[in-house]
């Protein structure tokens, strides 16, 4: 830790504070008028900096006074990455799969779309600027996710998502409804 002397600003104030009078500020009106029952009463106390005061500081620690700049050097930001929540596709159920069927355009299909599968949820993330993510869990019934998958077509500027069943069963929602 560093010790610094007294801040200039600090002494400077507290000159200033000592030379208003008691009337001259409605705190100091409010507490001469209801002393102790005055809802200012905490600011009461007077506060002097001693010249020879140690002052310490470091990282954490504030000492008044002006801003101090923390880095010289900060031209490279770091950039956050954006991701942008699917809220539009539509679905099918297809016999023993359904199908989840996302619109967007890819630039080619090395920009490979990838989804993590539950038995009652999955997640889609399409990378690019923006990322893409479409998360959708309750599903209507348990899927195998072991035999679920991705497709990316980049002719048709879609990505599906298709959902092994794992009973062959009439799915009438994706999701389970209230």
């Amino acid at each position: 830790m560093a010790v610094a002397s007294v801040p200039l600003a600090q002494i400077e104030n507290c000159v200033r504070r000592r030379e208003l009078s008691e009337s001259e500020t409605a705190l100091r009106q409010n507490i001469s008028q209801k002393g102790e029952n005055a809802y200012y009463f905490a600011h009461n106390r007077h506060f002097e900096i001693p010249e020879d005061a140690k002052i310490i500081s470091g990282p954490g620690l504030v000492t008044g006074g002006s801003p101090e700049r923390i880095k010289e050097d900060c031209a490279e930001l770091i950039k956050e990455e954006r991701i942008e929540w699917i809220k539009d596709y539509a679905w099918a159920d297809a016999g023993t799969k359904v199908k989840v069927y996302i619109d967007c355009a890819l630039a080619d299909s090395a920009e490979a779309a990838s989804a993590t599968f539950d038995t009652r949820s999955f997640l889609l993330d399409i990378p690019g600027e923006p990322r893409r993510k479409l998360k959708v869990d309750k599903l209507a019934a348990d899927i195998k996710p072991d035999e679920s998958k991705v497709r990316v077509e980049v002719a048709k500027g879609r990505v599906t998502v298709v959902l092994a069943k794992k009973c062959d069963s009439l799915w009438r929602s994706l999701v389970l409804q209230k």
